[in-house]
């Protein structure tokens, strides 16, 4: 599982509380798929580098399938928060086979509200209800 990204599309900058909302979906993500015993993390810390220098990943041309097979993973899971205005972001989460080199799932949710518990609420719905069994 590769740091949350944000995507800002509204041309409105960047603003303080991203940072921290982007931390607290990364440590949601984190805790949901360690209490699930279908998903293993591996460790990113030998290729944090890489990672830090393809940044940001979603526009790295699927560079986070390299990195995530260097590590060992067999999966690479991507989210991405796009910031479309004020008022409207969303929340992709992207599985990808590393040895297959395909997206093997995507969703995306709309939240109307920019606010912590909007974020936590989009993602939540994602991994409650759409993040699939391993495949």
């Amino acid at each position: 599982m590769f740091d949350v990204e944000f995507w800002d599309t509204s041309g409105e900058g960047e603003q303080p509380e991203q940072a921290a909302r982007l931390a607290m979906l990364g440590a949601l993500l984190r805790d949901r798929l360690a209490d699930r015993s279908d998903y293993a993390m591996v460790d990113l810390a030998p290729v944090r580098p890489e990672i830090e220098a393809s940044l940001p990943l979603f526009l790295c041309g699927g560079c986070q399938l390299e990195i995530a097979r260097k590590a060992g993973a067999g999966y690479a899971l991507n989210v991405i928060v796009r910031k479309m205005s004020t008022l409207v972001q969303e929340i992709a989460l992207i599985v990808a086979d590393v040895e297959r080199d395909e997206v093997v799932a995507f969703h995306a949710v709309s939240i109307r509200n920019n606010s912590d518990d909007a974020w936590r609420q989009g993602l939540l719905y994602i991994l409650d209800h759409r993040l699939p069994a391993p495949f």
